[in-house]
């Protein structure tokens, strides 16, 4: 792929915690990002009458440059939405408007703009703290952590992009690989649905984690980390600063809810 451009996004509508953007990249990146992968395709396609590596590029074009485009307008798609999320808008529907064959490339997105998201509702919040044993105090930690989680995704319901959803799902999938093995296809799709509703809430969740703590001065440093590590810390502050604040309450787990915590 090319080197990256900004695209260039006009404003077109606002409303409360509501965005709607003309995201456009000129003829000239799609041409070069086209033309980029079509030459990486020349170095693994096999055409027969052609030695591989020696295939002539109107060839290839003519055979995948429709294709390539259509992949180079999917990516185009994710770098706008990626890009309006650094400014703050979470993008929940993208829409080609122009460029499918050729020209300029225009993307319609409708973005949630998460720095207008209401705060953060304490009262509303309660969290059940089980106690145990000093042994078990990590599964206890993350039934509380899965609670506040919990409140936040319900909290802050909006929609997202399928683009978004389905660059997480993928993720989420290969990281659960293993669980298709040795199943039928009806668990495969059980399995996928479930995979995808995560990736959604993933996705949600991970946009709500980041503004609260920039809204709270929660965000780690540069020099605290690699872009997990911080994420994580990030989470870890946010979730300590919403217990000190919501209405938390402490019993002792019973051994049911310990065997279901593990």
């Amino acid at each position: 792929m090319s080197h990256s451009t900004a695209p260039e996004i006009e404003e077109l509508e606002r409303a409360p915690a509501r965005r709607v953007y003309r995201a456009r990249f000129p003829e000239a990146r799609v041409a070069r990002d086209v033309s980029s992968r079509v030459n990486a395709l020349a170095r693994t396609v096999r055409l027969p009458g052609f030695r591989p590596g020696k295939i002539p590029a109107a060839v290839l074009i003519e055979r995948y440059g429709a294709k390539s485009r259509t992949e180079v307008l999917q990516h185009l798609a994710a770098e706008a939405a990626n890009w309006l999320l650094a400014q703050g808008g979470l993008a929940s529907s993208i829409e080609l408007t122009g460029g499918g064959e050729s020209g300029d490339a225009e993307f319609r997105v409708s973005a949630t703009y998460l720095p207008e998201l209401d705060s953060i509702d304490f009262e509303s919040i309660h969290v059940e703290r089980l106690t145990g044993e000093a042994w078990e105090a990590e599964a206890l930690e993350n039934h509380v952590r899965q609670q506040v989680l919990d409140h936040l995704d319900a909290l802050y319901q909006f929609p997202i992009a399928p683009a978004l959803i389905a660059a997480e799902h993928a993720r989420v999938r290969e990281l659960a690989a293993l669980e298709f093995e040795a199943t039928s296809r009806e668990e495969r799709a059980e399995i996928d649905a479930e995979l995808k509703r995560i990736a959604e809430r993933r996705v949600r969740l991970g946009a709500v984690v980041a503004e609260m703590a920039r809204r709270n001065q929660l965000v780690p440093t540069a020099e605290e980390g690699d872009t997990q590590m911080r994420d994580r810390l990030m989470e870890e502050r946010l979730i300590r600063f919403i217990l000190s604040k919501a209405r938390v309450t402490e019993r002792p787990a019973t051994q049911d809810e310990l065997a279901g915590l593990g």
